[in-house]
């Protein structure tokens, strides 16, 4: 099973090496035309520009090793190990992985993560990542097969917690999930995804990978489009990373 999901992480960087490589080129155009200004600025003896200009190269390699870490990250394989993880950290780096591809899909991604910045639960982070950048994938994908107007195209992340149970809520109007493939939407091989495009087992790991966390994950058509639920336990002990001076 974790070798299947392994073999689709890496079809799906496969699938976004142009955006990948676009979302790279960014950071290095402003060091090259920053680098440019500040040999300028140098032979100026223009010391207080030239070290704005320095910062600026600084900013955008860090910008372009924090691309490389997610793609590192996203490609390796999981350790299989149960552990402790800081959920809003991960979530927001499943989202980053893929708010490029959104981007050049006009695609607007609306966030409401309303969780404790050190929230944590217990799984194995990466394959948790996977679950998320699966659905936000998902809902890409159906709006390509979707005549959708533009100002309408769009997914909402929700996430809280009362505490017990936290809730994690995907949801996109990209038409919804036929009906007659609803009741077996998390069974391995389904999909409504052409041959070259999809295994129909995303959502069959995804929903082991949840279930693993003790969690459970369920889906619902709404009225124009699809809404995704995953609801995962908050762990009785220790729930809160705390910061120590």
């Amino acid at each position: 099973e974790y070798q299947i999901l392994q073999v689709a992480k890496l079809s799906t960087l496969g699938e976004m090496a142009s955006a990948i490589a676009h979302e790279i080129n960014q950071p290095l155009a402003v060091i090259r035309m920053a680098a440019a200004n500040a040999r300028r600025l140098l032979s100026n003896g223009e010391e207080a520009a030239l070290l704005a200009k320095l910062e600026r190269i600084d900013e955008q390699v860090e910008r372009a090793k924090r691309i490389i870490d997610q793609v590192r990250r996203y490609g390796r394989k999981p350790s299989l190990r149960s552990e402790r993880f800081v959920l809003p950290r991960a979530i927001d780096l499943a989202i980053s992985f893929v708010a490029e591809q959104y981007r050049m899909a006009d695609i607007r991604l609306v966030l409401d993560i309303d969780l404790p910045d050190g929230l944590i639960v217990e799984g194995e982070q990466t394959l948790f990542e996977q679950v998320i950048v699966n659905l936000l994938l998902n809902a890409r994908d159906a709006y390509e097969s979707e005549d959708v107007a533009n100002e309408r195209r769009m997914v909402t992340i929700q996430a809280v917690t009362d505490g017990i149970k936290i809730h994690i809520t995907l949801t996109d109007s990209a038409g919804g999930i036929r009906k007659d493939i609803m009741n077996n939407l998390f069974e391995p091989f389904t999909t409504t995804k052409p041959d070259d495009k999809g295994t129909g087992l995303g959502l069959s790991l995804s929903r082991n990978i949840v279930r693993k966390m003790n969690g459970e994950i369920g889906v619902e058509n709404i009225e124009d489009g699809a809404r995704f639920v995953i609801v995962l336990p908050v762990p009785a002990t220790a729930s809160i990373e705390r910061s120590v001076a």
